[in-house]
């Protein structure tokens, strides 16, 4: 499998797919990207419950739905108008860049797998985000 290396500064749309997939007789291979990352998370989230609405000053984060089904909405930080909105899918990935506006709305139980730059303990991830009312 070939990577390509994720150009966060090049995030025109905030929806992807893996980088590749590998499927053999034994199974699937998914690639998602090569990240330099420092926090790997698993999330858990409820149908009808809504996560972030918020935007991180520094930090970016990379998302891989593994089951459910979610409404992402995303503005550039200073916008007004209505946010954008994606229904995210299994096996779909959202990048969210820093100064993003975001919220993750479930539609569905959903588990998925993040990715971000920046140590997330609680004291670190909370230096970094400014809250906001996006949804």
């Amino acid at each position: 499998m070939e990577h390509k290396k994720l150009n966060l500064s090049a995030i025109t749309h905030p929806t992807t797919l893996p980088d590749a997939i590998y499927e053999d007789y034994r199974g699937k291979i998914i690639s998602l990207a090569e990240l330099d990352y420092k926090s790997a998370l698993i999330i858990e989230s409820h149908a009808g419950t809504t996560r972030a609405n918020h935007y991180h000053l520094e930090d970016w984060h990379y998302c891989y739905l593994i089951t459910g089904k979610f409404e992402y909405h995303w503005r550039e930080n200073g916008e007004t108008g209505k946010p954008e909105k994606k229904i995210i899918q299994p096996g779909e990935i959202v990048v969210t860049p820093s100064k993003v506006e975001h919220a993750f709305h479930f539609l569905e139980d959903s588990i998925f797998v993040v990715l971000s730059g920046r140590a997330r303990d609680q004291k670190n991830y909370e230096e970094d985000l400014i809250r906001v009312e996006l949804i």
